[in-house]
């Protein structure tokens, strides 16, 4: 009898469970996916950001709120992560908790860090930012996970063009100015020493760098070489480094097409490809720009070109491929020398499954009045 009713009690219970009463519901349905992360991209001028959002589908840009850092900048650099930004302004190295959407900066504790600094770089990992002053130093800070910056310690003797880029690895980092390249070791401190017999002095058939960007496999980086003239022209220097010392050597270059500038570079997150835009040597020249896709040796260094896209008329131009690699944006710049001066254009160009470039519909977009520093993430 007992065992008949405990079996009488389940039955009344799944009976409850069934019609209704005092009861816990299962859940039904699936959860709710996580939305894919939405690209950004931010052409800071002197006095504004202008931002934009890209498409998940084909990679076309639209304008987003407006940010203004309350200075003029110079320089600007943003975490990959999108939620902080820093740039270099008349009140010094400021840094800003950043809303995309609503187009609000918000100063970060103890903003802004240093004053009369120029120029901004990231290392990799996001742990360390670096600029440079007057007097030629170059400063290194800390980044706190709040994001505020705190320094950690200066590095004299620097005179460079562009900031410090460091490679992936986060050992070894390298700038150039003065007609040579130099070398630091990435101290556990993040503070910057100089490297034996550094600077080490350029070629003299490229004595005017103008751009230099890590690879992101094997030692290696790739230096743009703006040549001096129709009897110089330029090209694209590939240097390798010491695993050991980070003593960079030249073991490559590749000329420039004829009649043809080197202006940007940048490089896939997947390290497989290098792409540079090239302009036309004189400025009078009306043919358009375009941008050359490169595969990349991760072993040796070495490029083979492959696809390449006219992009648009431009004697300037600053490019930036997405964090995805789906997507390349170039700034176009027709003039800067008959007033008045009309808006730089961005332009965005797709980058497919290979990493080859074509052409996105719709029109450039407005990036304001001759912008110094071109971002992307995605948050």
């Amino acid at each position: 009898m007992p065992r008949l009713t405990r079996l009488s009690s389940l039955v009344a219970v799944l009976s409850m469970c069934a019609c209704g009463g005092d009861r816990v519901s299962a859940p039904t349905g699936t959860p709710s996916p996580t939305p894919p992360p939405q690209h950004r991209l931010l052409a800071v001028t002197d006095d504004s950001i202008e931002s934009f959002t890209v498409d998940a589908v084909d990679g076309h840009l639209s304008p987003a709120p407006r940010m203004t850092p309350g200075s003029r900048s110079s320089a600007a650099v943003v975490m990959p992560s999108g939620d902080h930004l820093y740039v270099t302004t008349l009140n010094g190295l400021e840094g800003f908790r950043m809303n995309a959407t609503s187009g609000v900066l918000t100063s970060l504790a103890g903003s802004p860090y240093a004053q009369r600094v120029f120029g901004l770089s990231l290392a990799p990992s996001g742990a360390f930012l670096y600029s440079y002053t007057s007097q030629r130093a170059i400063v290194a800070f800390r980044v706190e996970p709040s994001g505020a910056l705190v320094e950690v310690g200066r590095t004299a003797g620097a005179q460079f063009q562009t900031p410090v880029e460091v490679e992936p690895g986060g050992r070894y980092a390298y700038g150039f100015g003065n007609f040579s390249l130099t070398g630091y070791r990435v101290e556990a401190s993040g503070v910057l020493t100089a490297l034996p017999g550094s600077p080490y002095p350029l070629p003299s058939t490229d004595p005017n760098a103008g751009g230099l960007r890590m690879a992101r496999v094997g030692p290696f980086f790739y230096v743009l070489s703006q040549g001096a003239g129709a009897s110089r022209p330029g090209g694209i220097l590939v240097y390798r480094f010491d695993a050991l010392t980070g003593i960079p050597e030249q073991v490559a270059r590749y000329g420039a097409p004829e009649e043809r500038v080197p202006s940007a570079v940048d490089i896939s997150p997947s390290g497989g490809t290098l792409y540079v835009s090239f302009r036309p040597r004189l400025v009078t020249d009306a043919a358009p720009v375009y941008v050359q896709a490169f595969a990349v040796d991760g072993s040796t260094g070495l490029l083979g070109p492959t696809g390449r896209l006219d992009v648009g008329q431009s004697i300037f131009s600053l490019m930036r491929v997405s964090p995805d690699g789906r997507g390349l944006f170039l700034t176009l710049e027709p003039s800067r020398f008959d007033e008045p001066f009309p808006p730089t254009q961005v332009a965005a160009v797709r980058l497919d499954a290979a990493g080859q470039p074509a052409a996105v519909a719709g029109q450039p977009q407005s990036a304001g009045l001759f912008p110094h520093s071109l971002l992307s993430f995605a948050r």
